[in-house]
C-alpha cells in the first residue's frame, strides 16, 4: 500500500494471455506475409504437414501409458464420445499445430478424474493470477454448459517449446511458426502449377 494508492492491495492484477501463439502473419525477408497456417485443417491440407502430423499424433497414441490406479481408468477411456486412440490423437494434433492442447478434467466426490474432454484452443481464455500463483483456464464449451473456469488442477495443459515473459513462458509456439514461409511458398507453387495445367488443358480441349 502507497500513499498515493491507498487501495493498492484491494485491485486485481490477473493477467490475460493469448491461448495459442500462432500469428496471423510472418515476417520474411523484410516483408510482412499473410500467415494461412492459423488454421488446423489449412495446415493439413499440406501433404507434407499431414503425414508427419498423422505419423507423430498416431505413434503416441498408440503407446501404452502406465498409470496408478484409480487414474489409470480415465487414461486408457477418457470419455464414452471417442475411442481412446482417437482421443490421446486428437490432442496430440492439436498441440502440434497450435502448440498447445487443453484438456479438461471431470472428477467425482471422491475427487477422482472420471472423464477427460479436450477443448479447442480457439475456445480457451487463460488468465495468469496475480504474482503468478495460479492459472485458470475458461473454456466456452459451445453447447448448454456455456462458459466453464477451470482451475489448474482440472486442466491438462500440454505445450510445446514455452518460453517467453509476460505470460507468454505459460503458452505453448507451435512449430508451424518456424515453417510458415516455406509452407506459403509451396502453397503458391501448388495454385501456380495448378493454374497452369488449367490453362494447358484448355486450350487443348477448345482445338
Amino acid at each position: 500500500m502507497s500513499v498515493w494508492n491507498p487501495y493498492e492491495r484491494m485491485q486485481k492484477r490477473s493477467m490475460t494471455i493469448p491461448s495459442t501463439n500462432l500469428s496471423s502473419y510472418i515476417i520474411s525477408g523484410g516483408q510482412v506475409l499473410p500467415n494461412h497456417l492459423v488454421d488446423a485443417s489449412t495446415a493439413l491440407n499440406n501433404s507434407d504437414l499431414y503425414a508427419v502430423t498423422n505419423l507423430l499424433s498416431s505413434d503416441i497414441a498408440s503407446a501404452s501409458f502406465e498409470v496408478a490406479a484409480p487414474f489409470d481408468k480415465v487414461i486408457n477411456n477418457p470419455n464414452n464420445l471417442i475411442s481412446p486412440f482417437n482421443f490421446w490423437q486428437s490432442a496430440v494434433v492439436q498441440m502440434l499445430l497450435t502448440g498447445n492442447a487443453y484438456i479438461a478434467i471431470t472428477r467425482d466426490h471422491n475427487n477422482v478424474p472420471t472423464r477427460l474432454e479436450m477443448a479447442p484452443a480457439a475456445q480457451v481464455v487463460v488468465t495468469l493470477a496475480d504474482s503468478s500463483e495460479d492459472i485458470t483456464y475458461s473454456v466456452n464449451w459451445c453447447d448448454e454448459r456455456g462458459t466453464i473456469n477451470y482451475p489448474s488442477t482440472n486442466m491438462l495443459h500440454f505445450r510445446l517449446l514455452a518460453s517467453g515473459t509476460n505470460g507468454q513462458q505459460y503458452i505453448g509456439i507451435s512449430p508451424l511458426e518456424s515453417i510458415a514461409s516455406q509452407v506459403n511458398i509451396q502453397d503458391c507453387a501448388n495454385k501456380l502449377t495448378l493454374s497452369t495445367i488449367k490453362k494447358v488443358a484448355s486450350r487443348i480441349l477448345c482445338k
